[in-house]
């Protein structure tokens, strides 16, 4: 068996082992089997002397295989996010500050003074999460795509837990009034691009990442 044969049997029973993954690849991989078995069968014909989709489906297992290893590193973070917090010398620190924040606008000179209060346990929290800009000796330009993610997420979450700038909005008829909470995303993104110091290009990405996750 020649070398792109063999390349060929490979890519085939790799995409057979994930027909046992259940999700909506499933259609996409059946079709991509049954294409292959038939360019396979022309190959062994001598019918075939090139398939292009031999090699597209060859690049198609290495970057699910590697998108994958992306997630897998996502959902390792999600576990284990915050958890610092938890125990000394942040959790006494935090249980004290957590509802001082919770009433200070974010970004306000409030909240820039409830920051410094929190002192070492702040930069303890900093040094051993990588998903703060404060924590890098480069600052954001420190950052994985996998910190500016996570940070992301932690800002979401954050922006939801902060006094609002602005009067929380009229009640629906036969609802209860609207928290006075600021969950517009956004408008952290623009108050950490000063903070920060990143660039537009970054601030795009972000606001583009939120968009598509459905942050906002």
């Amino acid at each position: 068996m020649s070398k792109r044969e063999k390349r060929f049997v490979s890519a085939l029973d790799l995409a057979d082992r994930d027909l046992a993954i259940p999700s909506a690849l499933t259609r996409v991989l059946t079709e991509q089997i049954a294409a292959m078995e038939a360019a396979w069968a022309g190959l062994r014909e001598g019918e075939l002397l090139y398939d292009s989709r031999v090699d597209t489906y060859e690049h198609i297992e290495k970057v699910r295989a590697l998108m994958i290893r992306a997630a897998h590193a996502l959902l390792v973070r999600a576990h284990v996010h915050d958890r610092s917090k938890l125990e000394s010398p942040e959790v006494e620190v935090f249980n004290e500050f957590s509802p001082k924040l919770a009433e200070v606008e974010y970004g306000s000179a409030e909240y820039e003074a409830c920051r410094k209060g929190m002192g070492e346990a702040l930069e303890h929290h900093y040094a051993h999460n990588s998903h703060h800009p404060e924590g890098h000796e480069a600052g954001i330009a420190g950052m994985s795509l996998l910190d500016l993610l996570e940070m992301l997420c932690d800002w979401k979450a954050a922006s939801e837990r902060v006094k609002s700038v602005r009067p929380p909005a009229p009640a629906a008829a036969g609802r209860a009034a609207a928290p006075d909470y600021d969950s517009n995303l956004m408008r952290s993104i623009g108050l950490n691009q000063d903070r920060f110091g990143y660039g537009d290009e970054l601030r795009a990405i972000l606001e583009n990442t939120a968009r598509e996750l459905q942050l906002v």
